[in-house]
């Protein structure tokens, strides 16, 4: 049980700041700030999936 509202919690935090970064620009700008590489920072910030789903990885 607390496992589970463990994982939510953080896939809830994941999405609140995917949210916050709303032009693919800052996206990619913060993605290489925490260390991605450009390929994949340029992959997952100009995604069209939603917020809920983005925030998995």
């Amino acid at each position: 049980m607390l496992v589970a509202t463990d994982q939510w919690l953080w896939r809830r935090l994941g999405m609140y700041v995917w949210k916050r970064w709303k032009k693919v620009k800052t996206r990619y700008k913060m993605l290489r700030k925490l260390g991605l590489n450009y390929n994949n920072a340029k992959k997952y910030s100009c995604t069209r999936k939603g917020y809920w789903r983005i925030a998995k990885y």
